[in-house]
């Protein structure tokens, strides 16, 4: 650092002293000659009285001029003043600085202040430039009577012999004030040059810390405050080291829990940059140590989507990623975002591959299992329609009746499987077109218009707007709803179909009055073969997949199934689905 700072520090500092030290010089200046010149009036004052009784003892009124002229001069020699007789017509009739012969050519003293002031009041002093002598006078005067004929006695003094005092004071002062700033402004410089040290190794000692040199430290030893700040300095630096040394480890504790997890992590900043990773997620997304750098340079673009969704502080629902191989793996991603205004997103990859396979497995099997058992229940619910025919024994009527009823939910169970298994299989159908709701409605009221009779009404707003489904799937899932709240509503009571519609989705309801769901129900409801208690008490039949089915129904359009239980008395299960299509466009 340069020591420029401290020079203008310095050249204040000496402005300020040199200010100061002219300033209390004029003071000085002033008092001293205000006091030089009191003095002198008093000594004038004194030596016109001593030299007024001194001329009134030794001579007399009657004396000549010339020997009053010759006094004067002697009196004036011993004292150094200048001493003058002015008799009371204001002549100058004797004067120790006027030659004798020059007496009678000088102007009238009675006019002079003070002469006037002698006449008038017995003493008179005065400061006034003589024209007589020419220069710059003090006087004293004083009256003096010689048997009746009054004379004042002047006495006075040159004020340049006051000034050469004054000047020989401040000469000196002078001398010693500058001798003293010279003296001020080496232990200024000195002093400067010794913070500007101190303050240099301070700046030093933090941008070396700032660069990361934790080790350095600053000089104790710096005088006054910056002391203090080198050693607050240090103090920090030891704090930091210290907080270092804790983050570094749990750094690596970290680091290590990363690279020990079972499911990938990923880190992206705020510009969607890949800022760290552990080693499973660059083997499952099949990623190098040094790159990408970006996580829309990955192969799968959804992934940055869910990414920019995150920062922009939106939710981002867990993606499954399918790879096809090989190997062919399936990957949930969950992002979550986390950090302040400038935040990052974390993406946490779990390997779903055994799960799909297993699951796979167990669709493949069900949908298997349930396509061998149609066959022969077909012929053994013919033959036991057969032998109902034939048999005329009331014993056996019964028995048949039993294994009827019993072969016939083997068979719908069989149905809803083989239904299900192909909802989760084709997931996305290409069989959606714009329908109306009232198309929907009146479709799943005329296939139970033969055992409901007029149980069902139908509210429909002004305005609602058709919707793209599959009209096959929607309306199986409607006429499941209907049968689920014939079975669990109450008897000859309405059963209410609703539509209702928002700016992003349709609901197409169906109500029915009876007991509500129990909460912990409820979550459960659209599980597979899932009956709650209720259902079981009032022994009603059925194979607990019809709730199921409509909820992957709706999965599949894009929607979700819901259960309301809002109102008393009332159940009313919900279709929510997209009023655009997430197939493309309908046809």
């Amino acid at each position: 650092m340069r020591l420029t700072v401290w020079a203008a520090v310095s050249f204040i500092v000496a402005a300020a002293m040199l200010a100061a030290l002219v300033f209390m010089g004029l003071v000085l200046n002033s008092q001293l000659k205000n006091h030089l010149a009191l003095e002198k009036k008093t000594e004038l004052a004194q030596a016109a009285d001593n030299l007024s009784r001194l001329a009134a003892r030794d001579y007399d009124a009657r004396a000549d001029r010339a020997r009053m002229d010759d006094w004067a001069k002697e009196m004036g020699e011993l004292g150094k003043y200048r001493v003058s007789l002015i008799d009371e017509e204001g002549r100058l009739y004797a004067d120790s600085l006027v030659p004798n012969k020059e007496l009678d050519g000088t102007d009238d003293h009675g006019r002079r202040p003070e002469v006037a002031q002698a006449f008038k009041e017995g003493r008179g002093e005065s400061l006034r430039f003589s024209t007589t002598i020419g220069q710059q006078y003090l006087y004293a005067a004083s009256l003096v009577n010689y048997q009746g004929a009054p004379r004042v006695l002047r006495v006075g003094t040159s004020l340049a012999s006051l000034d050469a005092v004054r000047y020989g004071f401040l000469k000196f002062y002078a001398l010693t004030a500058l001798a003293g700033l010279a003296l001020a402004l080496a232990a200024v410089w000195a002093g400067s040059r010794r913070l500007a040290a101190s303050f240099r190794n301070i700046v030093e000692t933090a941008r070396e810390m700032a660069e990361g040199r934790l080790d350095r430290r600053a000089d104790r030893r710096a005088p006054g405050e910056l002391g203090q700040v080198a050693r607050a300095i240090n103090h920090l630096a030891d704090k930091l080291s210290r907080q270092l040394a804790e983050t570094e480890e749990n750094l690596n504790q970290l680091m290590a829990v990363l690279e020990s997890m079972s499911d990938g992590v990923m880190v992206m900043d705020g510009e969607g940059r890949i800022v760290r990773t552990n080693r499973r997620s660059e083997e499952m997304l099949g990623l190098y140590p040094s790159g990408p750098g970006r996580v829309d340079a990955l192969r799968y673009p959804e992934l940055a989507a869910d990414c920019e969704e995150v920062l922009a502080g939106k939710a981002a629902p867990p993606r499954l990623l399918h790879q096809l191989g090989p190997p062919e793996r399936y990957i949930e991603a969950r992002f979550s975002r986390v950090g302040g205004e400038a935040g990052e997103a974390v993406a946490v990859f779990h390997d779903l591959t055994e799960h799909q396979q297993l699951y796979q497995m167990r669709r493949d099997f069900v949908a298997n299992v349930s396509h061998e058992l149609r066959t022969p229940l077909t012929a053994i619910m013919g033959a036991v329609e057969a032998m109902r025919q034939e048999a005329d024994s009331e014993n056996l009527q019964p028995l048949l009746a039993i294994l009827e009823r019993q072969t016939g939910r083997l068979h719908e169970l069989a149905r809803d499987v083989l239904a299900l298994a192909r909802l989760e299989r084709d997931t996305k159908s290409s069989e959606f077109e714009q329908t109306t709701v009232t198309d929907i409605f009146q479709a799943a009221v005329a296939s139970r218009q033969a055992d409901c009779g007029n149980r069902f009404t139908v509210e429909i707003p002004d305005g609602t707007p058709p919707l793209p489904i599959d009209r096959a799937a929607i309306g199986g899932a409607i006429d499941n709803l209907i049968d689920n709240a014939i079975k669990y509503g109450l008897p000859e009571t309405k059963i209410t179909l609703r539509a209702g519609f928002d700016e992003n989705f349709i609901r197409l309801e169906v109500e029915n009055q009876g007991p509500p769901i129990a909460l912990e129900e409820r979550a459960r409801i659209f599980e597979r073969f899932y009956r709650g208690e209720r259902s079981r008490c009032q022994g009603v039949g059925g194979t607990g997949l019809g709730l199921a089915i409509v909820k992957h129904v709706a999965l599949n359009h894009g929607g979700e199934a819901l259960v309301d239980c809002s109102k008393q008395g009332r159940v009313a299960f919900i279709l929510k689905l997209p009023r655009q299509s997430p197939a493309g466009d309908a046809h």
